[in-house]
């Protein structure tokens, strides 16, 4: 599904009713990181917006879940 990034307005294929396939999925987020997408924006942010919020590729990883 085509979405509109709440972040930096681009467009973007967001695959959440497959989070396993979708890009987003591959992105480690800290549950700061987290916590503080959830609280700013309503819905998905577009790959490299994730990953501005957390750039350490050593942090720790967030399980996701299908819904």
């Amino acid at each position: 599904m085509k979405k509109t990034c709440p972040s930096c307005n681009s467009k973007f294929e967001c695959n959440n009713t497959d989070i396993v396939n979708c890009v987003c999925y591959t992105v480690n987020l800290n549950n700061d990181a987290l916590t503080n997408i959830k609280k700013t924006f309503s819905d998905c942010l577009c790959f490299n917006c994730l990953r501005n919020y957390n750039p350490n590729p050593d942090c720790d990883k967030v399980t996701k879940t299908k819904k």
